[in-house]
């Protein structure tokens, strides 16, 4: 719901649920002044990422959701002390933007039954609505192609 919100938000950018699947078309996209959110978790890896920071990276935003050292040492995961190691990765690919935003349970809804051409029901914090500022600022600043 959140990647849904952010892409209202600025205008309708389409969206990409799975960051190991991402191609050279998708960023074609980007070039063309058209934006593209990208959804991942942290343990998917920035690997793949990387392969597009060389031409695209002034272009990139990365926002983490929740992605504080606390916030996921709270989560009592398993795998909580590799996760932080892994967003230290995320904040050093270098990029545009790199904004973390913290996550409120009460934000967001449990309603599944919304479609991709209903409104998001996430409620945005102040953080959220910080973040959404910063992209449209950086996709003001970003090069566009005619």
């Amino acid at each position: 719901e959140v990647s849904k919100f952010v892409s209202q938000e600025l205008g309708g950018v389409r969206l990409h649920d799975d960051i190991n699947t991402l191609s050279d078309d998708d960023f074609l996209a980007v070039t063309a002044g058209r934006g593209l959110i990208v959804s991942a978790t942290i343990i998917d890896g920035f690997g793949r990422l990387r392969k597009y920071v060389k031409e695209y990276g002034k272009e990139i935003s990365i926002i983490l959701f929740g992605c504080d050292a606390k916030s996921i040492e709270a989560s009592l995961l398993p795998k909580s002390r590799q996760m932080i190691g892994m967003v230290k990765g995320w904040e050093k690919t270098r990029v545009g933007l790199v904004k973390h935003v913290m996550m409120q349970p009460s934000l967001e809804t449990e309603d599944k039954s919304s479609t991709d051409e209903s409104p998001s029901p996430y409620q945005p914090g102040e953080e959220m609505k910080a973040a959404i500022v910063a992209l449209k600022k950086a996709s003001e600043a970003a090069p566009q192609v005619d």
